[in-house]
């Protein structure tokens, strides 16, 4: 409605400022003692074109007014209809979180978790291997996973030179005819069973462990599954003032539920601290359909006084 009251004031004042204009013309004219005085081509009428522009302009404003006031109202529409999605949308994301809530509960009930040191040192062999940029290795590490045919799991990572404020290094799948794809779990393949689904899980979250730039710096995770992987974790803070972890217990846990596997796992933030995270995910014929965050657990509250 501003929009229409702004356009409605402009156009009045073209043409008030138009009629004005008439109006000292015509006395100019009019103290002119020697002006024809019964001439029908004299100045002492405004020119025709300034009424047909004045009388031309009100129609096209208000007809302009029935388009912008439709305009506005779709425009409107459009923002109630963006904001009804996302409601719906976070309440479909609350409700999968409950639900994969649930399923861990009940299913503790009955197991307490597929783990074994074989889980531990494939995620630790994993770390390392990033650790030392030894990223064409991680396709062999994760021995539960298919890639195409003729490609290859490569590493590209962050841009420290781009105008942003931040990057992340991406997985991606590199080709033999030199084409890379970057959505890599819509073409990588793992085995459907708790392992298949703790390597889906290590390679999911291995963003945060790679080289990230700047801003992106927030979202650095230092994944932890035994009180060994505390001595590779650096801080940017005072190290003195930085507390003894080593009795937390660390152990990830895998359990299956039907068609879902529930993970948790343990990562030190130096915004966040010590948290434990859980997952649930689902394999559709051995793709990575499903990922879904459903609950933290704050181990121990930290966070450093660097900011970005």
């Amino acid at each position: 409605m501003k929009l229409v009251a702004i356009i409605y004031a402009l156009s009045w004042l073209i043409l008030l400022i138009l009629y004005i204009c008439s109006l000292f013309g015509k006395n100019k004219t009019t103290s002119n003692t020697y002006a024809p005085k019964n001439n029908l081509t004299s100045n002492t009428d405004a020119p025709w074109y300034i009424y047909a522009i004045m009388i031309g302009f009100a129609p096209i404003t208000v007809l302009l007014i029935p388009y912008i006031l439709w305009d506005s109202w779709k425009e409107d529409r459009e923002i109630k209809r963006k904001r009804k999605e996302e409601e719906l949308r976070e309440k479909e994301e609350q409700d999968r979180r409950e639900q994969a809530l649930n399923r861990l509960e009940k299913s503790k009930q009955d197991q307490p978790g597929s783990i074994s040191n074989e889980y531990v040192d494939i995620a630790q062999a994993l770390n390392q291997a990033v650790r030392e940029k030894s990223y064409d290795s991680i396709q062999t590490i994760m021995d539960k996973i298919v890639t195409p045919e003729y490609s290859k799991l490569i590493v590209q990572e962050c841009d420290e030179c781009g105008s942003d404020i931040g990057d992340i290094s991406k997985l991606a799948i590199r080709f033999k005819s030199g084409q890379i794809e970057y959505d890599v779990f819509d073409r990588l393949r793992f085995e459907d069973s708790c392992s298949g689904a703790w390597q889906a899980y290590l390679l999911h979250q291995l963003w945060h462990s790679l080289p990230l730039f700047w801003h992106a710096d927030y979202f650095r995770r230092d994944y932890l599954f035994s009180k060994d992987d505390f001595a590779s974790v650096k801080h940017w803070a005072d190290d003195d003032a930085f507390p003894d972890l080593s009795n937390m217990d660390l152990t990830p846990t895998v359990i299956k539920t039907g068609d879902f596997y529930s993970i948790s796992a343990c990562y030190w933030s130096e915004f966040e601290g010590l948290i434990r995270e859980y997952v649930e995910l689902r394999f559709d014929d051995g793709k990575l359909t499903e990922f879904v965050n459903f609950k933290e657990d704050t181990l121990y509250k930290y966070k450093c006084e660097i900011y970005f």
